[in-house]
Parts: C-alpha cells; structure tokens; sequence
C-alpha cells in the first residue's frame, strides 16, 4: 500500500515538473521599428546558451544594439570561453567577447573603416560584421559582447527584469531577423506566462471559477500555437493577435492562484488538444469557427448562450456617415466611389454575417466573413452580429428638405404599377403644376450589434455568469466547447 502511495507520488512530481518546464517564447512590441534596447533588473544580469549559464556581466543594466560599426580582432578563434576571456582579459579595457559559434576576442568600436585602419597597428583583423550581429554594452556603455543572433543567446537574472518600464519574468533573448531592427522576445515557462496572460484577458476580480476556466483556455491556446511566429523567432506575440500578455507587473493574486490551480490542465476532444479560442461576449449565442475564419471544427460550433445576454457589450451600435465608409474602404484598398446601399447577402445558422455587400459609385464589393471587423476596426464593429439601419432622406434637386424615414418603407406609384423605391435612384414627379426631380440619399448607416469578438468558442462574460451562478470552471468549459473533457498534458 505504502509502496504504491510513493509510486503515485513519485509519478505526480515527474508530471507536475514536466508541465513547469515547458517554454514559450513571447514577441514584444515585435511590430516596432527598435534600434536600441535597455533591459535592467535589482541583481546582476548573465548570458545563457543552450540553457547554462555563461557570463555573468556584473552589472544590472544593459544596452543592446544594432551592429553597424568597424571592428579590430585577434586573428585566433577560441574553443572554450575561458581560454577567450584569459586573452581578452590580458588585453584589457578595450578587449571584449564576439560569439559566432565559436569565441574570438575584438578591440575597439570604429565608425569608419579609415579609423579603424588608424587605430591598426598591424596585429590585428579588420572586420566589419552582418546584420545578424548586436551589441551589448554595459551601464557605462563599454562594449562587452558582441554576438551573432542566430545563436539563441539569451539573457537572464536571479530577479524579473524590466524591460520599457514593465517587468517580466524568464529571459530575454534579441534577434535580428532578415537585417530587420531588433526583435525583442520574453523567453519563460508557459505556467508562469499564464500568470500574465489571465489578469490581462479577465478582470481578476471575477469569480475564481470563471479566472479558472480562462487560465485553462489560455493554457490551450498557448500549446494549440506554439510555433506560429517561428520565422520571427517567437511563438506567440503579446497582443489580440495571439493573447494579452502583461508580465509580472500585470499578475494578481486571484489570477496566479486560478492558474496554479489548473496547473498542467487542458481540454481534449478524441485525444487531442483542443484550439480553445474565446472572445469577451457571444451576445446570446457562439458561433461555428467556419463562418469566421476557417474549416469545420467538431468542437468550435455554435452553443446557445444566455449568460452572455444583458450584459457588457451584449449590444452595441455604431454609425458612419456614408463618406466615411467610403474612406475606410478606399484606405483598404477597395475604392468603388460614394457608398449608395449596404447589403447583408448570407447570414450563418448563428445570425452573423458572412456576406456583405457594399454597392458604390464604381462598383460594388462583397466582403466575406470577419474581413469587415478587420477594416473597420474591431472596437467599433464589434462582431459581424448585427443589422444595417439606413438614414435615408428624400430630397428635391435644390436640396430643400421634403422628407425624411426610411427608405424601406415608401413605394412609389408609377404607371407600371407601386413599387419599393430604390436606395440610390432619381424620380420625377408632377405635383399638379410642375415636374420635379427628387433624390434618394443616404446619409448614415448604422449597425445596431449584439456580442464584443468573433464568437467562436468561451464567452468571457458568459463564463462570469455562469460562475457568479455557481457552475464550476469544468461547466463552463464543457459548455462552450462541444464534446470535449479536462485531462492532464501528457
């Protein structure tokens, strides 16, 4: 009996470590131009590769650069740190280390070749690098490495380090890719990512059940995409395209503890890690991932949702007079003139948008899916569940005002019978003495909305409800993604 007690928690602790060292790699301000960073933190920061610990620079603070200078080196290369750092320390103030795989020794910081033709006395080589390599110099700005960042040299201490004025924990590790500006990227434990990732995607006051159920879809969602960004050197950015990501300044007590709780836990559908996406509110109903951006998923179809009506954003409106939606058009790369009528053409089973059609001047257009969000700009429309109000006013062609409803209502007598009167058409009329011409404009459309995202899988709100009316993180998550149950990560 002892003997199997043990065993099991033996087996546990090897789960639990195996679960605390997976690693994800975090884009920082990754869409940026940075030609210089500072990093610092309360101890002394050091260089890893290939995870140990290589040089510790006794100092706090750093400055990375992009490498654009003329250098001087030592015509050896080195097999071993400590046999670089014998002849660079016996150089003295100028010498520091250049890693390229293999360690060399380098004097002086030259920005010209004809300086650093000066400054040769014969003895050395030189050299001007790619755009592969940085600088890191210290607080007092001496140059104390320089390495090419294709090697995942990253850079860490015993305390979190501050990075533009937020702290974060794990290591930094700094590329340039493709001659690009540097490419900052937060290198540490998935667990501990999570702790800055659910205080940012929830408010760490709502119920811990809810916190939780949010910590395990962020915990899918991170495993479910991992690798997404390999070609810029991360896995994930820390912004809507991937998840909200704040580091250790934006953690919470209440948002650890729901992570630490659920620590190693995700949901599986037939054996397989499940793509957990959510969204703030679902406004009364989810929907099928493929009428948003790809193909069917058994477990991403819509549910019914009524903990997500009557509450945050369950409605919305937005309007927009009729140039400026030519204008958002035009900018997107779609100018078809002064915008006439707006079109919903398909709705999914779920009443969102999959087809709409904007009718202008010199063309129409039909933008499919969530590419109207995407133009328009995901905090003013804020899902693609809404209808199109037409302001629409009859107007005679001296602009004096005779009528103003909408237009859906009027017909028109003609001699072919009554009929709907065009958005965008001209009409004479006699009124007894005179024929007159009267215009149909459209002055505003207004999209009048229901939910906050793109509907697919977890309403947060809905999960706030649900846990404020005392389902478990389990409920809630079973509830939004079809077919699924909680396991362990193997």
């Amino acid at each position: 009996m002892y003997k199997k007690i043990i065993i099991l928690l033996v087996l546990f602790n090897l789960m639990s470590f195996s679960y605390a060292e997976d690693i994800v790699k975090i884009g920082l301000d990754y869409n940026k131009n940075i030609d210089e960073v500072v990093i610092s933190a309360e101890n002394n920061i050091y260089a890893n590769l290939e995870k140990s610990k290589i040089l510790d620079f006794s100092s706090n603070l750093l400055k990375i650069y992009k490498n654009n200078k003329f250098h001087l080196k030592i015509n050896q290369k080195f097999d071993t740190l400590e046999d670089a750092i014998i002849v660079r320390d016996t150089i003295g103030k100028n010498a520091y280390l250049h890693f390229n795989g293999l360690w060399e020794v380098y004097i002086g910081n030259y920005n010209t070749l004809s300086e650093a033709q000066k400054s040769n006395n014969g003895s050395y080589i030189i050299v001007s690098l790619d755009d592969k390599n940085l600088i890191v110099k210290n607080a007092n700005d001496d140059i104390i490495l320089i390495y090419n960042s294709n090697f995942d040299i990253s850079f860490g201490s015993d305390s979190v380090i501050k990075y533009n004025n937020t702290n974060y924990r794990g290591d930094f590790i700094f590329k340039r890719n493709m001659n690009s500006d540097i490419t900052v990227i937060n290198e540490l434990l998935i667990e501990k990512y999570l702790y800055g990732v659910v205080s940012k995607e929830m408010p760490v006051s709502w119920p811990i059940e809810a916190l939780k159920a949010q910590a395990v879809a962020a915990r899918n969602f991170t495993f479910s995409n991992i690798g997404k960004y390999n070609n810029l050197g991360f896995d994930l950015t820390d912004d809507i395209n991937s998840q909200v990501y704040g580091g250790y300044d934006a953690e919470s007590e209440n948002t650890n503890k729901a992570v630490d709780d659920t620590i190693g836990k995700i949901l599986k559908s037939n054996d397989s890690i499940v793509v957990a996406y959510y969204h703030s509110n679902s406004g009364g109903q989810t929907e099928n991932v493929e009428n948003v951006w790809q193909s069917e998923v058994p477990y991403l179809i819509g549910v019914e949702d009524e903990f997500s009506e009557n509450v945050n954003n369950s409605t919305w409106s937005k309007s927009y007079l009729v140039g400026d939606i030519s204008n958002k058009l035009t900018e997107a790369g779609y100018n078809i003139g002064d915008i006439y009528d707006i079109n919903v053409l398909l709705r999914s089973q779920n009443n969102r948008i999959i087809e709409l059609e904007f009718i202008g001047s010199r063309g129409s257009i039909i933008l499919e899916k969530d590419k109207t969000r995407k133009i328009f700009g995901y905090f003013d429309i804020k899902s693609m569940w809404f209808d199109v109000v037409k302001d629409n006013e009859i107007l005679y062609v001296n602009n004096k005002k005779y009528l103003k409803e909408p237009i859906n209502k009027m017909k028109i007598i003609t001699s072919d019978g009554i009929k709907n009167m065009d958005n965008y058409s001209s009409y004479n009329v006699f009124d007894g003495k005179n024929k007159k011409e009267i215009n149909v404009k459209i002055n505003e459309f207004k999209f009048d909305g229901k939910g906050f995202g793109h509907g697919v899988g977890m309403s947060q709100w809905g999960a706030n409800v649900m846990a404020n009316r005392g389902y478990s993180y389990e409920d809630i998550l079973l509830h939004y993604y079809t077919g699924t149950y909680l396991d362990r990560r193997n």
